[in-house]
């Protein structure tokens, strides 16, 4: 059975501000058309929404693992068809990545390494944490960004990969903005 997030997250910046700060960062730095990943629409589906709102070419694909979240997203494009053309939201687990299923990316946001994953994954073949941030970083095109969250739950299990990421020359450090953690992909083969 796949391991599945019984909730419908609500937009709770308080708690949770990385989906506005991400929307931020594009606006500062002025990134258009770009093909963005985002791991963890929310039922809220904010990074979506307001790059459509923006009006800055950028296109968004994110991953959801609750059933309620996707309903939500299914309300939005149904209510603004519109919005279809920008966003796309997929019910999956992060941790069944296959990227030849996937264009290449701009942009990839893994805000919730490490908060996921548990011993129910290993009963279908679910990739290790390591995995899913490699195969991220495979698919992100060189001179791209991946992007990570340090309020994660998963912040302690994911500042290993990181610095693993980096140390293989995978990823090297592009600054931070907010609680923004911003590395750049390099030419190196994942």
């Amino acid at each position: 059975m796949l391991n599945i997030w019984d909730a419908n997250w609500g937009l709770e910046l308080g708690l949770c501000p990385c989906d506005q700060h991400f929307v931020e960062f594009l606006e500062e730095r002025k990134i258009s058309n770009s093909v963005i990943y985002h791991f963890g629409s929310g039922g809220h589906h904010l990074v979506g929404v307001q790059c459509m709102k923006a009006g800055k070419g950028n296109v968004v694909m994110s991953i959801t693992a609750a059933p309620q979240e996707h309903k939500e997203y299914e309300k939005l494009i149904i209510a603004e068809p519109k919005l279809a053309h920008h966003y796309i939201c997929y019910f999956s687990d992060i941790y069944t990545f296959e990227g030849r299923l996937m264009p290449m990316f701009d942009i990839v946001t893994l805000f919730h390494l490490g908060e996921f994953r548990t011993e129910a994954n290993d009963a279908y073949g679910a990739h290790s944490e390591w995995e899913v941030t490699r195969r991220f970083c495979a698919q992100t095109r060189t001179g791209g960004l991946v992007c990570f969250y340090n309020g994660s739950n998963g912040w302690g299990e994911t500042v290993p990969l990181i610095e693993r990421a980096v140390k293989e020359g995978l990823l090297e450090a592009d600054g931070v903005y907010k609680t923004l953690p911003i590395y750049r992909r390099t030419a190196k083969p994942a």
